[in-house]
């Protein structure tokens, strides 16, 4: 080959050599582009199947969170529901006895396995129902905070009284009124807190014969204990009047009809007979604590101002409850100085979660039959009917044994 025909093969890309050591470079690029591409596809594959698995973890650990939380709030709740009815079976034991309903020889032919706690009544026999929890509430004469008294004899006097009943048998709350003026055994102390005597005087009184705290509770809870024939009570709160207000607006205050004529005095409103409105802050604190003391037997009166405010505050209290259970909380938090307890976040948690979805109406708030006079101290005496109160005490805390 001579020099020109070497020249037009290079020219042409027809020399074997440079051919070939172009082909040898393409398939190393070549090579190379599927190396990298591999290496890319391979990388991608780990990379995904890291996200997934970090995904994966995350999930897991969520999960667990939330299992760990709600397995523990289920076990704070249980802790209190334990906490609640072992208190009650501690008291079981001096419910109604046979003592104060006798056996009759009619319950004795209907073949019943007696046990004990059973009574019998009008011919039938009956069991308490140990799965009711009672609570005595206390509305106390008193606009400032629950401060600790060294005073004995000036705890401040219970105004208003009710057992708030949950029966999870037929889920239902029963409200069961308690006239202040009812005359029942009380203890006096002194006002060194030393104990004086017992004896027969208003209900009321007993509240103010303590510390003004958990004493005062609690020698409530033993005179309402014995007017109801010793059932048990799982726990208490009172409530200074004060706290009304807080207590109403926590739940976007209460709308109803004015039943009676309310004197606007003492810096508070007037709140006029038939007036249909929505009560507000000292409103319903006015509303619910207003009575005339010189009009004879005006307690009943501002019972049935109480009795229709409690048919409207429950079922909104429960709704507010089923929209959001963390209202407990932030509810008891604006009312938490005015108020005495022996209930812990715990136990107010399980009874206002328990009892959202209960019925509740203003069939379900029963007030004492009895009747009133005016005493030898010149003070407003009430005295109940013992028949009635029991018929009331055996509908409410027991259930009919069936042959």
């Amino acid at each position: 080959m001579d020099k020109d025909e070497l020249i037009l093969d290079y020219e042409h890309g027809d020399n074997l050599g440079i051919k070939g050591h172009r082909e040898n470079n393409n398939q190393k690029n070549i090579s190379k582009i599927i190396s990298i591409d591999n290496y890319r596809k391979k990388h991608k594959k780990k990379n995904n199947k890291g996200i997934f698995k970090k995904l994966f973890i995350a999930l897991i650990s969520m999960a667990l969170i939330i299992i760990v939380v709600f397995g523990a709030f289920k076990f704070f709740v249980y802790s209190a529901k334990q906490k609640l009815y072992s208190k009650v079976n501690n008291q079981i034991q001096t419910t109604i006895n046979d003592e104060q309903t006798p056996l009759s020889s009619e319950a004795e032919e209907e073949s019943i396995d007696w046990k004990d706690g059973y009574i019998s009544y009008n011919g039938k026999t009956y069991a308490y129902n140990e799965d009711i929890l009672t609570f005595l509430i206390m509305g106390i004469d008193k606009d400032g905070e629950a401060d600790l008294l060294s005073d004995g004899i000036d705890g401040g006097q219970a105004d208003s009284l009710f057992l708030l009943v949950m029966n999870p048998h037929d889920e239902s709350i029963n409200v069961l009124s308690i006239n202040r003026n009812t005359m029942t055994l009380i203890d006096v102390y002194d006002e060194n807190g030393e104990f004086v005597t017992s004896g027969i005087g208003q209900i009321c009184l007993q509240h103010g014969y303590g510390d003004g705290r958990d004493l005062s509770c609690k020698r409530c809870v033993k005179a309402v204990r014995n007017l109801y024939r010793d059932i048990p009570i799982a726990g208490y709160a009172s409530i200074n009047m004060g706290a009304i207000g807080k207590l109403n607006d926590a739940i976007g205050g209460v709308s109803l009809e004015i039943l009676y004529d309310i004197p606007g005095i003492e810096g508070h409103n007037t709140l006029s007979k038939g007036d249909y409105v929505t009560l507000v802050g000292d409103d319903a604190y006015w509303y619910t604590k207003y009575r005339d003391i010189n009009v004879f037997d005006s307690v009943s009166e501002r019972q049935d101002r109480q009795k229709q405010y409690l048919s409207l505050f429950i079922p909104k209290l429960k709704q507010s409850i089923l929209d959001d259970p963390s209202v407990i909380v932030s509810i008891y938090n604006a009312i938490e100085p005015y108020v005495v307890t022996d209930l812990g976040i715990g136990e107010l948690t399980y009874i206002g979660t328990k009892t959202a979805g209960y019925k509740f109406d203003t069939d379900n708030i029963y007030e004492m039959e009895g009747t009133t006079i005016v005493g030898e101290s010149g003070f407003e005496e009430f005295t109940c009917d013992e028949d009635a109160l029991y018929d009331l005490i055996v509908k409410i805390f027991y259930e009919e044994v069936n042959k």
